[in-house]
């Protein structure tokens, strides 16, 4: 479990926003399972006393809406019973708390597809390729889990255009969002519940001896991860009619040819109709590739304050050359790249984005980089490809999040003596009456005094210690 479930000021905080959003059954539901973790449906009508037809409404909305997982637990049979199968519930605190960045993400996606939309014949050539994208997520953000054909109504319905106009235009841009990963398919309810972590002390134990109790249980938690790992297989696959299109446009990959069976004979033929005919596939947004694109955005306005517009040029092509191998969000290292490697997606994102200008010199802003203080960039040796360096995206989020809080402060403090100072408002005005003139332009000054030089020193002397 993420550490957030542990604060209860962020669980108080996820119970608001479900209570806000869908009332006060679907919020006693969801504080009885940050309260006391993973849960069945016997527990949870014991627990809160609702009916069991009312709870099952609940969880339906909140399952719909992503805020609670489900889970197969299934018990191995003993000569006294057979096998016996629950389901378990638990509340996803970080999803739910996600609702707060619903107007960061659809700016995000808007901002991050510029052009004109990929439109068919009988599309609106008016709509830009953002406005398509941002439509589709926010479907998804709204109403929760949604197969595509729901998702398509939906967004031709926001953005005002006939459903079978803009299908193909909607399918293809519904097609580039799950390649970025911005969209994956919804885990099923089948899957068995994931280990909890355990610290392990001394060394690692040996194999478990054959015919034990306990190689029956390592063998039932092999079969665990394999089930587990079977969804992250089928996380970003796309239906049959997607990967058709993808594969008349070049995007997609070709399907793997058969091998000749008992006179047979070898064929690479189109996708089968039964990829079509099979079950229902829900699609939902991807938080963690949000998380992680927010993640790169922040530490590259944070490079460009502190080290200049050429280190944030040279940082931002470092971040896209190894967002792909990045298997979480909260990765405190971005895997290492050399320079030359550094300078071929430079110049991709040259020929991408007309707007990206970087420097002449990359070694140079690269070894600046690694010698500064805070390290944003870390040298790691030597390969085939000149010098290797790594993103220290910890060091950057965390100097950051010192900054703002830093910048509160003095905002605070500042603001308090040049009001005590003029005379103008009493203590505890502010939220009240407001700044004057004078105070709020007296406070600018001191503000952009600080941010000039004594608040980037100190901010680098407390990073040097904390090392």
């Amino acid at each position: 479990m993420n550490g957030i479930n542990k604060d209860p000021f962020a669980c108080k905080l996820a119970c608001h926003l479900v209570k806000a959003q869908f009332g006060d059954i679907c919020e006693t539901a969801c504080c009885c399972l940050l309260d006391r973790g993973m849960l069945s449906a016997f527990d949870l009508v014991r627990s809160t006393g609702f009916k069991p037809s009312q709870l099952h409404s609940a969880l339906l909305v909140l399952i719909q809406h992503n805020f609670v997982n489900c889970y197969l637990q299934t018990e191995e049979a003993n000569p006294r019973r057979p096998p016996i199968s629950q389901t378990l519930y638990e509340a996803d605190l970080p999803a739910i708390l996600q609702n707060l960045r619903k107007p960061s993400l659809l700016v995000h996606i808007r901002d991050e597809s510029s052009g004109p939309a990929v439109a068919g014949e009988e599309a609106d050539q008016s709509l830009s390729a953002g406005e398509v994208n941002e439509a589709l997520m926010k479907m998804l953000l709204e109403q929760g889990r949604l197969n595509l054909d729901q998702v398509i109504a939906a967004a031709a319905q926001n953005l005002e255009q006939p459903v079978e106009e803009a299908r193909e235009l909607l399918q293809r841009h519904f097609l580039g969002l799950v390649q970025k990963r911005y969209i994956e398919r919804a885990p099923g309810c089948h899957e068995p519940p994931p280990v909890p972590f355990q610290h392990r002390k001394g060394n690692r134990k040996s194999a478990p001896k054959p015919g034990t109790a306990e190689e029956a249980r390592h063998q039932a938690q092999q079969a665990k991860a394999l089930a587990r790992a079977e969804y992250e297989k089928e996380r970003f696959k796309l239906p049959g009619r997607l990967m058709q299109a993808a594969r008349e446009d070049g995007a997609g990959p070709e399907p793997p040819k058969k091998k000749r069976r008992m006179g047979g004979s070898t064929a690479t033929g189109p996708v089968k109709e039964e990829d079509d005919k099979e079950k229902v596939v829900l699609w939902r947004v991807n938080r963690d590739e949000f998380n992680k694109r927010l993640r790169h955005a922040a530490c590259i306005d944070m490079v460009q304050q502190k080290n200049g517009p050429d280190a944030a040029a040279i940082l931002r092509a470092m971040l896209h050359a190894t967002q792909s191998y990045e298997t979480e969000s909260q990765a405190p290292q971005s895997k290492s790249v050399s320079q030359d490697e550094v300078i071929s997606f430079v110049r991709e994102l040259e020929a991408i984005d007309p707007d990206y200008h970087p420097p002449d010199t990359v070694a140079d802003v690269l070894r600046e980089l690694s010698d500064d203080a805070l390290q944003p960039v870390s040298y790691t040796g030597e390969g085939p490809g000149g010098s290797t360096y790594c993103v220290n995206m910890a060091a950057i989020i965390r100097h950051k999040r010192l900054l703002v809080r830093l910048c509160c402060y003095f905002s605070h403090t500042c603001l308090h003596s040049t009001l005590h100072d003029n005379g103008n408002c009493p203590r505890g005005a502010v939220a009240s009456t407001g700044i004057c003139g004078q105070a709020r332009a007296d406070l600018t000054r001191r503000r952009e005094v600080a941010f000039a030089g004594a608040l980037p020193a100190y901010i680098c002397s407390i990073a040097q210690s904390s090392h």
